[in-house]
């Protein structure tokens, strides 16, 4: 059974409200009132909407029961409401049409974000994964080259100490530098060697340690100390004109006499002093000095 509709004023002294906007219809307001079930369409209450607020789909019906809107029982009779109608109907159309469209754009934008998110996600993803692997390639490389230098610091150690062993010392003749043969006396610390490290190296360079300056001390090392135990042995030196050099000067010599890597032997079974007859000193005696065996 077809659904039935009418268009018409609101009765003289009835105020109904559009069931749409929940208004009261003025009096010279055309309304639509509509049955659609088949228990009001036999019999039942009309339902009234102001014509501007019925929405598309109710339009379209009634147009497919009347053939157009504007042969709704109730249009021909009421004067204008031929040109209100055909109005609401194309403006219903224009709304429904505009709203179709704002839904299809949001959902494109909605998806379009969705995908963007995705992309990004997808994408630190990819850099973190990226990141880790070069992070752990930089940690092998690391530890490679580590393990590389450290080896060659053992391959060189281990030689210097062949070198230097007491057992050939006899053999070995360093290079000649500005400290080899001299009496030298080391103020504060040098690089990152300790003390014993120091006095290793001066020895096996030909030089001689020792721990204060006298009248016999030929060289003074200026390392890295309190400034005014500096200015004293800058005092001292000037003095008694003996010469002076700085730390990273003494490492030159120590790497210009082919010492630069050696070190004092912690673990030393034994302490050999040797003799040497070139080793004289300003007042013409001769001097004795002593390095852990290797």
């Amino acid at each position: 059974m077809d659904p039935s509709y009418i268009i018409e004023k609101p009765k003289e002294g009835v105020k109904g409200k559009c069931l749409v906007c929940k208004l009261l219809f003025p009096d010279d307001e055309i309304r639509l009132g509509y049955r659609e079930t088949d228990a009001t369409i036999q019999k039942g209450p009309w339902k009234w909407n102001h014509i501007t607020c019925v929405p598309i789909d109710r339009w379209d019906t009634a147009e497919e029961v009347y053939g157009d809107v504007t042969e709704i029982p109730g249009v021909a009779a009421t004067e204008g409401a031929a040109a209100r109608v055909g109005m609401a109907h194309s403006n219903a159309r224009a709304s429904a049409d505009h709203h179709a469209k704002k839904t299809a754009d949001e959902t494109i934008a909605q998806h379009a974000a969705k995908e963007e998110e995705a992309s990004r996600k997808q994408a630190e993803k990819a850099k973190a994964k990226a990141d880790k692997a070069a992070a752990k390639n930089a940690e092998k490389a690391s530890k490679a080259a580590a393990k590389e230098a450290e080896k060659a610091a053992k391959t060189a150690g281990d030689g210097a100490a062949k070198t230097l062993d007491f057992g050939t010392l006899d053999d070995f003749e360093p290079a000649d530098s500005r400290i080899k043969g001299k009496c030298i006396v080391v103020i504060g610390s040098i690089a990152d060697r300790i003390k014993t490290d120091v006095k290793a190296a001066i020895t096996a360079a030909g030089g001689h340690f020792r721990g204060n300056i006298s009248k016999l001390t030929e060289f003074i090392v200026l390392g890295s100390c309190k400034e005014d135990q500096l200015e004293k042995a800058e005092a001292s030196a000037e003095e008694k004109g003996i010469e002076t050099m700085t730390g990273e000067e003494l490492v030159k010599d120590f790497e210009a006499a082919g010492v630069a890597h050696v070190r004092a032997v912690q673990t030393a079974v034994r302490t050999l002093e040797v003799e040497e007859d070139a080793g004289v000193t300003r007042g013409g005696k001769k001097r004795r000095t002593s390095l852990a065996a290797a």
